[in-house]
């Protein structure tokens, strides 16, 4: 992908060109680098100034071209893990997989809920 981003006149990512192979890959670098609008971009939430975006060889259609921004195969965990203060724990995970057929959503939130040590505060909101 070769990529730019212009917001106002400022330029955020001049000609970026990556690849990534398969596996896991670490994006880093100082506060207000661009790590996170570079993930953005790649994850089909906000448009690139110009270029294009491919996976799997197959270009990517820019977020404004979707009725929904993002992309199925790509997700993003935000910063601040997006925590609605006034759920409580287990409504927290369940509202992320909220488009998933029921009985399979419920299996995954309590799964996860184990995986992750919380069934003893799944019923605590996240302002407690």
């Amino acid at each position: 992908m070769l990529v730019r981003l212009t917001i106002q006149n400022f330029v955020l990512i001049h000609e970026l060109n990556l690849s990534f192979d398969d596996g896991f890959t670490a994006i880093t670098g100082e506060t207000g680098s661009g790590k996170s609008i570079l993930l953005k971009i790649t994850g089909g939430i906000i448009d690139q100034t110009s270029g294009k975006i491919y996976l799997n060889d197959q270009p990517m259609p820019y977020a404004s071209q979707r009725l929904i921004p993002g992309h199925p195969s790509i997700a993003l965990v935000p910063q601040d893990f997006k925590l609605d203060p006034y759920h409580t724990c287990i409504e927290n995970i369940r509202e992320a997989i909220l488009n998933w057929e029921p009985k399979k959503r419920e299996r995954r939130v309590k799964r996860l809920l184990n995986l992750l040590d919380l069934a003893g505060v799944q019923h605590t909101k996240a302002l407690s």
